[in-house]
């Protein structure tokens, strides 16, 4: 217990740090992408005030050179001054800059607004150009974001086609990134329902074995209690006989059933898929049952409607609809009916058995085809024979419902589907 207890706390131990170290290495892929795209909008916000910067310089240089040239051809006398005066803006001495005592701008009503039209265009180009750069910028990052993900979900898709199909994976070949903790979970999922479904295929084929083999212990008495009821046949009355051979045949088909059962769950029962003929497949079932369906006087109504095929096993099928048929004659009175109405539609074959007796017990309808399941209004028979009809009939791409008829019968509803 120590050593299981320790080998807990390794491993939870174990993931704790696999945790801190993966929650430490995002920190650190954040910060490397904020500071990348912080740098990046630094950048270009820098080139941009230098584009502007050096442009504004040159339309100022335009434009004071404009009126310069302007003046000093209009008066040549004053060149000297001019000149001194822009040598002394270019070199920053305060002392010798002239300073006018009259804002003749203002005066004459013009304001710097007049000046910066030829500005708005370059700054509109310019704001836009950045907005571009910025749209551009997170497009590339989150197409590289997203193409790594895809990159690595088909990875994954790979690793868990690799981890279905038991193939060996490579440790180099698992990344350590934000997905690795998924390959592990889904690795550990994968190994654990392999794990659970071994377990249950085993445990299945355990049951399905025990099953047989109690089938095959009781087969074999029932073989020397025939073999005696007959040698004994002739000093019984009639009636004794019927009774007697009666309750063998019961148990030998419960032995049949057992040992179908024990096929299925053990997954070793074959069926053949060919074209069977609905109205065969029924009149044959209707055929074996022929002695108990005289014994109540009941009326059979099987409509013969040709080319109604679906793909199944013919003897399996009629199996299966023997044990309904026995169904319907068990819960059906004296001179009562049991009737079969089918049809094919392009999707599945549909086949309806209905008899005239009191129908289900609403509470019984949901475990109607449970293994084992008694109703409440069961005369005989051990709650297997539907179970085994159901199994047979799901293994021929089919199902069946039960149901209570209008008329207050029970109703058996099968589809075999045609795909």
């Amino acid at each position: 217990m120590y050593k299981d207890n320790q080998k807990l706390w390794i491993s939870h131990g174990g993931r704790v740090k696999e945790f801190i170290n993966y929650m430490t290495q995002r920190r650190k892929q954040a910060v490397i992408v904020a500071v990348t795209g912080l740098l990046t909008v630094f950048l270009i916000i820098l080139c941009s005030n230098l584009f502007l910067s050096k442009l504004y310089a040159k339309k100022q240089y335009e434009t004071s050179a404009f009126f310069v040239n302007w003046f000093i051809e209009e008066y040549p006398q004053a060149e000297a001054k001019v000149i001194q005066h822009l040598k002394d803006y270019k070199s920053g001495s305060k002392e010798n800059v002239y300073i006018a005592e009259k804002n003749y701008f203002a005066e004459y009503g013009f304001d710097y607004s007049d000046f910066e039209r030829p500005y708005k265009t370059v700054s509109v180009i310019t704001a836009i150009f950045l907005f571009l750069s910025l749209i551009i910028i997170f497009i590339f990052f989150y197409t590289l974001i997203r193409y790594k993900n895809k990159k690595r979900i088909s990875q994954i898709t790979d690793y868990l086609m690799c981890v279905n199909n038991d193939k060996e994976i490579p440790i180099a070949d698992i990344l350590e990134d934000d997905f690795s903790l998924l390959e592990d979970e889904i690795y550990k999922t994968v190994t654990h329902l392999k794990t659970t479904k071994e377990n249950a295929v085993r445990e299945r084929m355990r049951f399905a074995e025990n099953l047989a083999n109690i089938a095959h212990q009781i087969k074999t008495p029932i073989t020397s209690v025939l073999v005696s009821f007959q040698m004994l046949k002739t000093k019984l009355t009639s009636q004794e006989s019927i009774k007697i051979e009666r309750q063998i045949e019961h148990i030998n088909s419960l032995v049949s059933t057992l040992l179908t059962i024990s096929k299925i769950d053990a997954g070793i029962l074959k069926l053949k898929s060919e074209d069977v003929d609905v109205y065969t497949a029924l009149e044959l079932s209707v055929e074996t049952l022929e002695n108990q369906i005289r014994s109540k006087d009941i009326n059979i109504i099987l409509p013969n409607h040709p080319e109604i095929y679906y793909k199944g096993d013919l003897d399996w099928s009629d199996e299966v609809f023997i044990n309904l048929i026995k169904n319907c004659i068990e819960h059906t009175k004296e001179r009562g009916k049991i009737s079969f109405e089918y049809e094919k539609n392009p999707l599945y074959v549909e086949i309806v058995i209905c008899d005239n007796g009191e129908g289900f017990d609403e509470k019984d309808l949901p475990h109607i085809f449970e293994r084992f399941y008694q109703s409440s209004k069961k005369l005989t028979g051990t709650g297997i024979g539907l179970s085994m009809a159901k199994a047979v009939i799901e293994m021929q791409n089919g199902f069946i419902t039960a149901k209570n008829s209008e008329a207050g019968g029970a109703c058996f509803v099968i589809r075999f589907y045609c795909h």
